[in-house]
């Protein structure tokens, strides 16, 4: 794999991991922040409030990292270290493990399965758009499972591009069924041995 490509790959994860801790430390904070609590023009962060970037900032201000380490979290750390181990994958892996990467970056959409639905039905997209265009409100962080529609649907589309584009050789299927089926027709099925 080139160097260049090896790269791009390198920085889609390491975007990916960045937003995936960020939107955990956001969603914290907007948990730890009560409803009433308002910004310098009075709005309040309550029901249907739509935040204002200074929300935003009140928000992280009441992060305690401590309350990560709750098992709430544990789904989203292994999502993060998915991430590390696909970028250690890209990283260190020789030329000859291409496909065991490639597999790896394919397995993603099942382990992650709620970002692949959030993909599939658009829901992630619609919901980073809204957050990053400042018309999110508190319900779209608490009602919805937020972190996963967003994070692992991020995840999921960095993982296809990854194995679309890896080059080398392909998954194997071809040649594992050609495998079975040269091994099924050298066996009769009533023969003993």
């Amino acid at each position: 794999m080139s160097r260049p490509l090896k790269s791009c790959f390198l920085v889609l994860i390491g975007l990916c991991f960045a937003a995936s801790l960020f939107l955990m430390v956001l969603v914290e904070g907007i948990e730890a922040t009560p409803r009433d609590t308002q910004d310098s023009r009075g709005r309040t962060m309550g029901f249907n409030d739509r935040f204002s970037p200074e929300h935003y900032r009140i928000a992280l201000g009441n992060f305690r990292p401590g309350a990560l380490f709750r098992g709430d979290y544990a789904y989203d750390w292994l999502l993060l270290v998915a991430q590390l181990v696909g970028a250690w994958c890209l990283w260190s892996a020789p030329r000859s493990a291409r496909r065991a990467t490639r597999w790896y970056f394919l397995a993603q959409p099942a382990v992650f399965f709620i970002g692949t639905l959030g993909v599939v039905f658009l829901v992630g997209p619609i919901l980073l758009v809204e957050l990053l265009s400042f018309q999110a409100d508190r319900e779209n962080f608490t009602d919805v499972p937020f972190l996963e529609l967003v994070t692992q649907a991020a995840w999921v589309i960095v993982s296809g591009t990854i194995v679309r584009a890896l080059p080398g050789q392909s998954l194997g299927l071809g040649e594992t069924w050609s495998a079975l089926c040269r091994r099924l027709r050298n066996r009769h099925p009533f023969r003993t041995r």
